[in-house]
C-alpha cells in the first residue's frame, strides 16, 4: 500500500482476485483448503518483490486464494470496523 498511494485496490490484491476469478471460481472449497505452505510462502515472496509479475496457469489456485487471505489478516486496520456478530448478522447467517 505505501508503494502505490493513489491506488484503491493493491496490485497485489488485485493480481491475485483477478486470477481467482479467470481461473478459479469452480474450484471447490477454494478460500476453505489452504494451499501447500511452500508454495503461498513463495508466491507472496515473489509477489511483494515482483509485483510486474504474471500469474501463470501452473500456479495453484489455493495458494492464490490463500495470498488473498494472508493479504487480509495481515491489513494494519482490519476490513470491518464494527464487531463480528454485527458482521455475521449483516452477512444473513
Amino acid at each position: 500500500m505505501e508503494k502505490y498511494p493513489n491506488m484503491i485496490v493493491p496490485p497485489l490484491l488485485s493480481k491475485c482476485i483477478t486470477h481467482i476469478q479467470a481461473k478459479g471460481l469452480e474450484t471447490e472449497g477454494l478460500y476453505r483448503i489452504p494451499g501447500p505452505e511452500k508454495e503461498t510462502e513463495n508466491l507472496k515472496f515473489g509477489l511483494e518483490a515482483n509485483p510486474e509479475d504474471e500469474l501463470d496457469d501452473k500456479t495453484n489456485i489455493h495458494a492464490v486464494a490463500s495470498m488473498v487471505k494472508i493479504f487480509l489478516r495481515e491489513l494494519p486496520q482490519p476490513l470491518f470496523l464494527f464487531p463480528i456478530r454485527d458482521r455475521i448478522e449483516l452477512s444473513g447467517n
